[in-house]
């Protein structure tokens, strides 16, 4: 016998508003923007992605990224809240057919069990890209956490492959909200995790399946001394098509 739940309306935000702009130097793009979701949140970014040619092999793609926010006690029900912030930093280093890349991030959102990148400010509603530790079964947002990842990724051009292309990253994170539930001062910060993920992506350059594509994404995630997430494991097989219409 099972027991049929009744999911309550939640506070209506009347609307969500932003503004925001985008420049480009040339070799480096600087974006701001502010948004609010009215009686909710407000928050505001600014990021900086930069793309330097260090040698004819050599290429470094490096971004940075800051998000801050504070819930607004009308409609979020939250006492008091905090200003919040999530910075990352992250690098790609090209050489040949190999990528490197390696990144950080931090935040600081005391009130709620994660950074919450909702209703964010700008053309980057949740959009992650931006997130240097993102991975397939976590995004490294929990309240409090600071995360490292590295990662590698390999096209076998070299070999007379180059449709195939496989990879490899990790992601460490610490100083994990231990008990989601407590707020504020009564956090502890003991908890961390660790991912791991893996790809591999065949893309068909000619013949009759030419923009065919098949991606296998295994993952793996673990986590010690938090309730935030429970460990997890997943396979994602994707089957893509790609076509020129115009």
């Amino acid at each position: 016998m099972t027991t049929a739940k009744t999911i309550k309306a939640g506070a209506i935000i009347d609307y969500i508003h932003t503004v925001g702009a985008v420049y480009n130097f040339g070799s480096t793009v600087l974006d701001v923007g502010y948004g609010e979701g009215k009686g909710y949140r407000r928050n505001w970014q600014a990021q900086v992605e930069r793309h330097d040619t260090l040698t004819k092999d050599v290429s470094l793609q490096s971004k940075l990224f800051y998000q801050g926010a504070r819930y607004i006690e009308d409609l979020s029900k939250i006492k008091d809240p905090a200003t919040e912030y999530y910075v990352g930093v992250g690098f790609n280093l090209s050489h040949d057919n190999t990528v490197w890349s390696l990144g950080y991030s931090q935040n600081y959102a005391p009130n709620t069990g994660d950074y919450n990148f909702r209703l964010t400010p700008w053309a980057n509603s949740d959009k992650r890209d931006y997130q240097p530790t993102l991975s397939q079964l976590e995004d490294f947002n929990v309240s409090g956490a600071r995360a490292v990842r590295f990662g590698v990724s390999y096209n076998f051009a070299d070999l007379n492959l180059p449709e195939l292309t496989l990879g490899g990253a990790g992601t460490y994170g610490w100083h994990v909200v231990s008990d989601v539930s407590k707020t504020g001062s009564a956090r502890k910060y003991d908890g961390s995790m660790v991912s791991f993920d893996l790809s591999a992506r065949y893309l068909v350059a000619d013949g009759m399946a030419k923009g065919l594509s098949f991606t296998l994404l295994p993952a793996l995630f673990r986590a010690t001394d938090s309730n935030y997430k429970t460990d997890r494991n997943d396979v994602k097989f994707i089957v893509g098509y790609s076509i020129n219409i115009f």
